[in-house]
């Protein structure tokens, strides 16, 4: 922890207010990505990047754990700022949410239907090779 500590003593911060800055930007960027991936869901009907349960794991906690580190930070100085800084980590949980959510009920429709038997596989006499 002394290189940590002499590293944030020449950023003249604390350990919170670093945490929350480092784990804020990955909540942001994660959220921008979900919402990415939701437009495509909704636009071409298929996801471009599944993300698994280890994946989303890690998403959903980078909000959680920023939240947890921001109470003792410089950012939030103020009850004002700390109710703010909540529906901000709210929304980009929100929105992980629902993009697990969309995108899990989008793998088992699409699972579904490529079950149904000859759906996806086109007739011969359609594609012959002439």
């Amino acid at each position: 922890m002394n290189v940590i500590d002499k590293f944030l003593k020449k950023l003249n911060t604390s350990r919170n207010t670093f945490a929350t800055y480092v784990l804020t930007l990955i909540s942001v960027y994660l959220a921008v990505d979900r919402i990415v991936e939701m437009l495509l869901m909704i636009f071409t009907g298929a996801s471009y990047s599944y993300w698994g349960p280890i994946e989303y794991t890690f998403a959903l906690a980078c909000p959680i754990f920023a939240f947890l580190f921001s109470g003792k930070s410089e950012f939030a100085s103020s009850y004002a700022q700390k109710v703010t800084l909540f529906y901000v980590y709210i929304i980009g949980l929100a929105i992980i949410a629902v993009s697990m959510f969309m995108q899990w009920l989008d793998l088992g429709i699409w699972l579904f239907l490529t079950s149904v038997p000859r759906i996806c596989r086109p007739s011969n006499k359609f594609f012959r090779v002439i």
